[in-house]
């Protein structure tokens, strides 16, 4: 993990996340399930 917080500015929400686990695996799964359904409206058109 460390190259993605030397690639990224310091105040950033992804530093903030590692930081916060917990949030970092709420937001992780919000992107989960945006993913899922991209792929699934995709799948039906």
């Amino acid at each position: 993990m460390s190259t993605l917080k030397s690639s990224q500015p310091t105040s950033t929400p992804a530093r903030n996340a590692l930081e916060n686990r917990e949030d970092f695996s709420l937001w992780a799964e919000a992107v989960k399930q945006q993913m899922l359904e991209a792929l699934q409206k995709r799948q039906r058109s």
